[in-house]
């Protein structure tokens, strides 16, 4: 019976694992696309013409396929593909995207926003496509040569490394032969092919210029994060299970919490999906008692504890109105520390407090920690630049270590966002 019982408590947890994660795909799907994170910049036309305003700053792949464009905060967006304007370029993040046609993998030409890298005897262009790095030097106007990697793979139990880039740099950089002999160490990264490409430009320029680098990326950190401390209070109903013998049924307890929680998000990925860690305190008690049909027998509870609740899990902001309102999902582990339980039976009038039933003493020991998840909304008001106060309601599921234990949470919090 216990073999089987394990089997089947195993069995829910994976079932209720997979679900979660699931669910935690599907949130983040369908919450990262659709959001815009309009930054300064302007555009550049087909003749040349230079339009000042806002352009939407996303990942290196979505910026390849599209740019979104408006002139004020208030006007219009505007979507252009590659080959309806020259490119665009972003003011203060550095970064500047040209439409080129580019041969990928001996396939089709296709046209796309290429990120201009460096300007000069060389120029230097860069593409992520989704699946896959591509470098390009221009030497003439037109005529690409491309360089890519492909990922490396496991062969008789050894790491086998794609490095055929490193024979294409050496035909790149073949007019200057010091250079090209050194291609060997080159790194497959931004910074090592600018550094490339800026030591053949002094070498090989005769009129002394200087290249242009537009992209310094690789030394920039585009990750942002909030930090924030909330005070509140919550409603827990505890159950502990007997194996059948009898439930504890729904034990309340209210309790204050405080607690704390860092986000970390990344604008051009999505400016309101972010990855939350989360941690409260708060106090347990617990109080049930049983008495049997008969009257035969009676059975009095206490518990008490400090409970510490650790969340990891996702929340979307919705940024676009000036309150922020937000909805999450997080799994959630709670832990009980400083436990102290009493127990106290009663049969046929004779009170036994020294010697426990097997049952009895698993309906104390059990809830020692459990697994589970959470979910809430919350409303964000705005009181200085980038900091808020949060008011949430959130709701926790745990289950413990036993199969039919369960503790539901209902919080409401109040915090402060610096």
């Amino acid at each position: 019976m216990r073999v089987s019982y394990d089997l089947r408590r195993k069995k829910y947890y994976h079932m209720k694992i997979k679900s979660f994660l699931s669910i935690l795909i599907v949130f983040s799907f369908t919450t990262v696309f659709g959001n815009n994170n309009f930054v300064k910049g302007f555009i550049i036309t087909n003749n040349h013409d230079t339009v000042v305003g806002l352009l939407d700053f996303k990942t290196d792949f979505l910026n390849s396929t599209i740019c979104k464009f408006k002139v004020d905060e208030n006007s219009p967006v505007k979507t252009y593909l590659p080959g309806e304007i020259y490119g665009f370029r972003f003011f203060d993040e550095g970064k500047f995207y040209v439409s080129k046609n580019v041969n990928l993998d001996d396939s089709l030409n296709v046209n796309v926003f290429v990120e201009f890298l460096v300007q000069g005897m060389l120029n230097l262009y860069y593409l992520d496509n989704d699946w896959r790095e591509y470098y390009f030097y221009e030497k003439e106007p037109g005529k690409m040569i491309s360089v890519t990697k492909q990922s490396d793979i496991i062969v008789s139990d050894k790491i086998k490394v794609d490095n055929r880039y490193k024979g294409v740099l050496t035909y790149v950089f073949k007019d200057y032969v010091p250079l090209a002999a050194k291609t060997k160490d080159a790194e497959f990264e931004k910074k090592s092919m600018i550094e490339y490409t800026k030591v053949y430009h002094d070498k090989m320029c005769k009129s002394g210029e200087s290249c242009i680098i537009f992209e310094n990326d690789y030394k920039k950190k585009f990750a942002k994060y909030t930090f924030s401390v909330y005070s509140g209070m919550e409603y827990n109903q505890l159950t502990i299970s007997t194996s059948g013998f009898f439930d504890l049924h729904q034990m309340p307890s209210i309790s204050p919490i405080i607690g704390a929680e860092i986000s970390l998000y990344r604008p051009r990925f999505s400016k309101g999906l972010h990855l939350m860690l989360d941690v409260n305190l708060a106090k347990i008690i617990g109080y049930d008692e049983y008495i049997n049909s008969r009257k035969e027998s009676y059975f009095l509870y206490r518990i008490r504890a400090t409970k510490l609740t650790s969340n990891i899990g996702l929340k979307y902001i919705f940024t676009e109105s000036k309150l922020k309102p937000n909805i999450e999902l997080a799994y959630s582990r709670v832990n009980m520390l400083d436990k102290k339980y009493s127990i106290k039976e009663d049969y046929l009038n004779t009170v036994i407090n020294s010697v426990q039933t097997h049952d009895s003493r698993k309906a104390a020991e059990s809830f020692l920690f459990g697994n589970g998840y959470r979910i809430g909304c919350g409303l964000g008001y705005p009181i200085l630049t980038n900091r808020y106060i949060n008011l949430s309601l959130l709701y926790y599921c745990h289950k413990p270590r036993y199969y039919d234990d369960k503790l539901k949470t209902y919080q409401i919090k109040l915090g402060f966002q610096f």
